[in-house]
């Protein structure tokens, strides 16, 4: 049965879902728990990470096609390194965002819980 996502938007999460929501934000995707709890914001943070993981993927492929051609560790990293340290800069601060995300809806449900 599909369930759109305008229903799932308006519901209030439980505990095990916002669990849930929190997990896939750290192990799955950054912003996709944050999506699936209704929140807008998420397609920002999965649209960042995935710009990141193509960043580092790059430079990543760079590395080991230069490595396998030479047989040795490329020397002259320039650009190709830098370019790979700020897609892992912007993954880790979506995956940061994403957590801290989570972690207040966590936090948000417990409360509501507790009242």
């Amino acid at each position: 049965m599909r369930i759109p996502l305008s229903e799932i938007k308006n519901k209030p999460l439980d505990e095990p879902a916002a669990w849930s929501c929190l997990v896939a934000n750290l192990v799955v995707l950054p912003g996709l728990g944050t999506v699936i709890a209704g929140k807008r914001v998420g397609y920002i943070q999965a649209t960042l990470a995935v710009i990141g993981m193509a960043l580092t993927l790059s430079w990543s492929v760079w590395f080991f096609v230069t490595w396998s051609r030479t047989k040795t560790a490329p020397m002259n990293l320039e650009w190709h390194l830098i370019v790979g340290a700020i897609g892992a800069v912007i993954f880790l601060v979506a995956w940061l965002w994403a957590f801290v995300g989570g972690w207040n809806a966590l936090r948000q449900v417990r409360a509501a819980k507790r009242m």
